[in-house]
């Protein structure tokens, strides 16, 4: 029994609706797989950007803060230093000074001294009977009239006194230089320890701001994620080459001759049977396809 025009028209039918619901189904799946897949790219780009994102703020706040903080130690250091510094200073020319005084008065008491033993040595040479009436007629002594007795060259005495005084003074000014060395010494010593420590604290910025170098992770993890995308549009591709490919062979299968596609030869029930079954064969090859 052969079959029909109107019943290969109502097989073929048929076929085209199955795969038409079976190729429907196939693209709203793949539509809504694609779509789960994009919104879960989406979120993970999302998630991975604001993670960025407070990774970066908080390496910048952990910078500035510890900016602040070097900043804030290093100026109390340098307080603490220059503090330190004028105390020693201020009081090592208080002791120089108490040493100078000191000097000066010794050496005012020796030249005195001196004096009055000069003073005593002319007296003890002029005579007895001269140094009585002249204290009979001045009553008291007076130094201008001692001197005027003695006969004492006072230009030798200011020379001797001015010369002991610039040993002095010369004494004085080598301590104060040598004083002043030392302090400078300090000084540049100190400010040696303060580049040192501001060249620390610039290494530890900088450390700081090289180990901000692994965000390049997070960068490779997005290049991962534009691969992942780039391997989707080519699985989107192949799919819609596939569907065109299935349209094209159900195209030419139906522009078939139906002596090739059925030839007229008498059927029997189990033959029957067999083409039904070959042809829901070929559907389902079709449609694996």
């Amino acid at each position: 029994m052969a079959f029909t025009q109107d019943e290969l028209q109502s097989l073929n039918t048929i076929m085209e609706q199955k795969l038409a619901a079976q190729r429907q189904e196939l693209e709203q799946g793949f539509e809504q797989r694609m779509q789960a897949l994009s919104a879960d790219f989406e979120q993970h780009m999302a998630d991975c950007y604001n993670r960025q994102q407070q990774f970066l703020q908080a390496i910048a706040h952990d910078i500035q803060e510890q900016q602040l903080q070097t900043q804030k130690t290093l100026h109390q250091e340098f307080v603490q230093q220059n503090t330190a510094t004028m105390q020693a200073v201020l009081q090592e020319l208080k002791q120089h000074e108490l040493s100078s005084d000191a000097a000066v008065e010794q050496s005012l008491a020796a030249h005195l001294l001196a004096v009055e033993q000069l003073l005593n040595q002319g007296l003890a040479r002029s005579g007895n009977d001269n140094i009585a009436n002249y204290i009979a007629m001045s009553g008291t002594p007076d130094f201008d009239a001692i001197e005027v007795q003695t006969e004492i060259p006072w230009d030798e005495l200011v020379e001797m006194i001015d010369n002991r005084l610039d040993e002095r003074f010369a004494v004085l000014k080598t301590s104060l230089l040598s004083a002043q060395k030392e302090v400078e010494r300090y000084l540049v010593l100190q400010i040696h320890m303060l580049r040192d420590a501001l060249m620390q604290g610039h290494a530890f910025q900088r450390t700081a701001v090289d180990e901000s170098g692994k965000l390049t992770n997070i960068q490779d993890v997005f290049s991962s994620i534009e691969q992942l995308e780039h391997l989707i549009e080519a699985m989107q591709v192949a799919m819609t080459a596939n569907s065109a490919l299935l349209s094209n062979r159900l195209y030419h299968h139906q522009n078939l001759p139906l002596e090739r596609v059925h030839p007229p030869r008498p059927l029997s029930e189990s033959s029957l049977q067999k083409s039904e079954a070959t042809t829901t064969d070929e559907v389902s090859a079709f449609t694996a396809e």
